[in-house]
């Protein structure tokens, strides 16, 4: 008699149409034998047809408990954490039949992502961010597009979801190793330049970005930051001649590269490049002459400076106000400590 009415009920349904007959002569065969495949497949068609999930649910579950093949069980458990999302909404059930299939098939790509669509849903954020990180790690290292999309996600979980700044400024890091022409990454370290906490782990991140899109200004912004932390005068300097550099020959800033290499012989007035720019630079500003002079005379009265530095100071700044600056009070006694530093420094050679 089974054999017969599993005849029937596919008649019923495929032939003549009729799913409640069919539906329900499949449903007297489970009752006589509950393991009958035909009948189970029959009501598997029926129930989604008609979208009786919890009667779905079961019939995934029969078909579950009947088998140990390992692909079939990942795809029925697959297709119950779906009915559990999209159809019953009981997230917390679709996020057990998920797990379920990691647990006995392994990581997978599309069921890690059904569980951050879910996590996100929820608001759970530190879930969603280990979910992010596992997908991580089964995109392929050629796939730099997935590869940075999921990066710059997992940062803005971390940086406005879990208030882990470092964190979230680690993945912007690796971002941007991978794709140095990201705006968004390289926008939100730009956000935390402006974070005291954070803006020297960013600037040095981005310098090597500004530096391979020839963005000077933002580069200057780095260098300034950088300058601002640093304490070895050495550094500083460097620092300084840069930051002229820059803006002398690619802003073709006049003052800012000025201001800059005024700053670097106020550091450590030895250094002959910075003053040599400052030199040329002072000619091509209104007030430029004037400014080069004072610097130099505060430069004169350290006490660490070079005999042969301090004679040649004093002299060029007594020429300076004798025949550009017509003062000749002032060149006359810079002439005057001029001569006195070159026999100090004759008498030291």
């Amino acid at each position: 008699a089974l054999p017969l009415m599993v005849v029937v009920a596919r008649v019923l349904d495929v032939e003549l149409g009729e799913s409640d007959r069919s539906l329900a002569t499949s449903c007297r065969i489970l009752e006589i034998d509950e393991s009958t495949m035909d009948a189970i497949n029959t009501l598997e068609r029926l129930y989604l047809g008609k979208q009786q999930f919890a009667e779905l649910l079961d019939i995934y579950q029969k078909k579950l408990d009947s088998t140990l093949d390992g692909a079939l069980r990942k795809q029925l458990l697959r297709k119950i954490g779906q009915l559990y999302e999209d159809e019953i909404k009981d997230m917390d059930k679709a996020v057990a039949a998920y797990r379920s299939v990691l647990d006995e098939a392994g990581e997978d790509a599309e069921t890690l992502a059904a569980l951050g669509r879910i996590f996100e849903r929820k608001q759970e954020w530190s879930e969603l961010a280990e979910i992010l990180q596992r997908e991580l790690s089964l995109v392929d290292g050629q796939d730099k597009a997935r590869l940075v999309a999921i990066k710059y996600r997992l940062g803005q979980v971390r940086e406005q979801r879990l208030g882990d700044v470092q964190g979230a400024i680690d993945c912007y890091r690796d971002l941007l190793e991978l794709d140095p022409s990201s705006g968004a990454a390289r926008a939100a370290l730009e956000r935390h330049m402006e974070n005291e906490a954070h803006q020297l782990t960013a600037a040095s991140i981005l310098e090597p970005v500004y530096e391979g899109l020839g963005a000077t200004a933002e580069l200057i912004r780095v260098y300034e930051i950088q300058l601002a932390r640093e304490d070895f005068p050495g550094r500083k300097v460097e620092i300084l001649v840069r930051i002229g550099d820059a803006a002398a020959q690619k802003l073709g800033d006049a003052d800012r590269a000025f201001d800059a290499y005024a700053r670097c012989v106020r550091v450590d007035p030895s250094v002959e490049h910075a003053r040599t720019q400052l030199e040329e630079l002072a000619g091509l500003m209104d007030d430029g002459l004037a400014k080069l002079e004072s610097i130099y005379e505060d430069a004169l009265t350290r006490e660490d400076l070079d005999p042969g530095l301090r004679y040649e100071l004093a002299y060029k700044t007594a020429v300076a106000y004798d025949e550009r600056l017509d003062n000749a009070d002032k060149a006359a006694d810079l002439y005057r400590r001029a001569d006195r530093h070159g026999r100090q420094w004759s008498e030291v050679g």
